[in-house]
């Protein structure tokens, strides 16, 4: 009598692994899916007490400016990393307010910079730096569609120069920092109005040739969403569009 094999079909073994992948970024306990995974904070990293929503009483211009943290966490090692690149994306209804009109012939235009603290070897902030004297750009685009105005960035290390990233020694690397000038505040008719501020398109940059390549940075560690003014932020801010590019 011949023995009979029970085979699974290759789409029952597909679909099994999709549905641990889905399970893995809902949540469900006991399903692990490591991945590096981005934050995005206002005053200092969350592990030594970033916030997620910043008011301001927009009655002076001469206070010391908000820093916004960008931070990564490895979940596992990440080596070779030598730059960094994404975006910063402020959402305000229905359209950008004039407080943050930061690109070229906006209200404050400019009112931005890299906090020149990222660079140094021991930062006021409480997690762990990656880079040392960094090469940095970050870019104020007008407004597309009329409430989204995009802020792209990027961070270089020093030629020849990369950092490993691991959790076993950080799960907080900081990215970069960006400081948000108070100039042009008081005449900002509409510095109350309340907004959302989310870190998008991150990417790890690896040294061309790099048989790795570059690291794409879409799972949120614990917020990629930060308010001003006490606009109501979501919960998670993983989009479908990460999740679909984990199997692309």
């Amino acid at each position: 009598m011949r023995s009979r094999t029970n085979r699974v079909p290759a789409w029952s073994a597909a679909l099994f692994l999709l549905s641990g992948h889905l399970l893995a970024i809902l949540g469900v306990p006991g399903i692990a899916l490591a991945q590096p995974a981005v934050n995005l904070a206002w005053d200092d990293c969350y592990a030594g007490g970033g916030v997620a929503d910043k008011f301001d009483a927009c009655d002076t211009n001469l206070l010391p400016p908000h820093r916004l943290l960008v931070t990564i966490n490895p979940n596992g090692t990440i080596a070779g990393v030598s730059g960094a690149t994404g975006s910063i994306i402020v959402t305000v209804d229905p359209a950008i307010s004039d407080y943050w009109q930061l690109y070229p012939g906006g209200h404050r235009q400019n009112a931005f910079a890299e906090d020149p603290l990222v660079g140094i070897s021991n930062p006021p902030f409480s997690c762990t730096p990656i880079w040392s004297d960094p090469v940095s750009a970050i870019v104020a685009n007008a407004p597309s569609p009329a409430n989204r105005m995009r802020m792209q960035w990027n961070v270089l290390s020093q030629p020849g120069v990369t950092t490993t990233l691991d959790s076993s020694v950080s799960t907080e690397y900081y990215v970069l920092a960006v400081l948000i000038s108070r100039a042009g505040t008081t005449t900002s008719t509409q510095c109350p109005d309340p907004g959302l501020l989310s870190v998008e398109d991150v990417v790890l940059l690896r040294p061309a040739g790099h048989p790795d390549g570059d690291v794409a940075v879409t799972a949120t560690d614990v917020s990629t969403v930060v308010s001003w003014q006490g606009a109501p932020t979501p919960a998670r801010y993983d989009t479908w569009g990460s999740i679909k590019s984990l199997y692309r």
